[in-house]
């Protein structure tokens, strides 16, 4: 296949099958599954091919899990033949290099005669009666090679195959997150609200000029019982007293010193405020007032004195960046120390992963 093949404008007949075939794949989905089986059934429909997959290969690992069409093409037993060769597979090994790659095949990488006299042809793809395999990635990173594959028994993907799949390929991508992307936002919705529920928390979420979002009814409970209800309107910012401390929470990022939640007291009614800060939002977390929480002691089993001092400071409020310059270590190994604090307490962002640390140290 030459350059030139590949990057040649697509053919009437070409560019009317990518658009029916975007026209098929259709918007929203039940689910992430959903969308991979639709997607892959489509696809060999179009292309055509004997097998489809959705493959998910874990980069670190060396593994790979499929959504397969047919639906029972491939079972236990060939994922785990296929994870043996998972570091020497022409397609994995290629699209993990390049990552901004389209579709590629394995007679791009090897020759026909080195791809049938390999162990991972004998032992793998002679016994699914498969010849020929191309591979169409929508997300690649150091952690994840996530491709749309399809397998023939006989003649080779053409270089018209190729530049189809490659026409399409950002449309697969944008369906592929955008479900992804959906279904988490889910799972962190309900799992706040499971914690809000169980830690008897409130939430109010703003934008990053400090205007409300939204807000939970119990924090415009708890805040009208306060005689602070008023300025909590979409929109809006919030009464002064919380402004105030948000504006000075914000003017000084790299300050040194935590000045701990703002409290908030009337009458009977006494409120701790925690503010989180994500890339496009403000969240402030209300508590009811208890006695002084035990973050350290709560947390001391679970978790390594770094990742500590990194969930201390997202609960100051603190951002990824900021958080770097003042521990001395640069953004990337503040967020693979996040993931693995997410890991260690089950929750899927930020937000979730301060309250459920509040809520761990109000049991001790």
């Amino acid at each position: 296949m030459t350059p030139v093949a590949r990057h040649t404008p697509l053919t009437q007949h070409e560019a009317q099958g990518a658009l029916a075939f975007a026209e098929r794949l259709g918007g929203d989905h039940a689910s992430l599954a959903a969308f991979a089986d639709h997607a892959i059934a489509q696809l060999a429909q179009w292309i055509g091919a004997e097998i489809v997959t959705l493959s998910y290969c874990d980069l670190r690992a060396g593994t790979r899990k499929v959504r397969t069409w047919p639906n029972a093409a491939l079972g236990p037993a060939e994922e785990a033949c296929f994870n043996r060769y998972f570091r020497a597979h022409p397609l994995v090994r290629f699209h993990a290099a390049h990552r901004d790659a389209g579709a590629h095949r394995i007679s791009d990488s090897w020759s026909r005669a080195r791809f049938e006299h390999s162990g991972l042809y004998s032992d793998y793809y002679r016994r699914l009666g498969i010849r020929s395999v191309v591979a169409v990635p929508v997300h690649v990173d150091r952690d994840r090679l996530i491709s749309f594959v399809l397998n023939r028994s006989t003649r080779d993907f053409s270089v018209s195959d190729c530049r189809v799949l490659d026409a399409v390929r950002f449309q697969l991508a944008a369906g592929y997150m955008a479900q992804e992307a959906r279904e988490r936002a889910q799972r962190t919705m309900a799992q706040l609200r499971e914690l809000l529920a169980h830690a008897g928390w409130a939430v109010i979420v703003l934008d990053r000029e400090r205007r409300v979002l939204r807000s939970s009814e119990r924090a415009l409970r708890w805040l009208t019982q306060a005689g602070l209800a008023d300025g909590v309107l979409r929109g809006a910012w919030l009464p002064e007293p919380i402004d105030r401390w948000l504006r000075e929470r914000l003017a000084n990022p790299l300050a040194l010193s935590d000045p701990g939640p703002l409290a908030l007291h009337a009458g009977k009614v006494k409120l701790k405020l925690h503010l989180v800060i994500d890339d496009a939002s403000l969240t402030l977390l209300l508590e009811g007032a208890a006695g002084e929480t035990a973050l350290d002691e709560a947390l001391a089993p679970q978790l390594t004195p770094r990742e500590r001092d990194i969930l201390r400071w997202l609960g100051a409020g603190k951002r990824n960046g900021e958080i770097a310059q003042l521990l001395g270590i640069s953004p990337r190994t503040v967020q693979k120390h996040l993931e693995h604090l997410f890991d260690k307490l089950g929750v899927e962002n930020r937000t979730a992963a301060v309250l459920r640390a509040l809520q761990l140290a109000s049991l001790h």
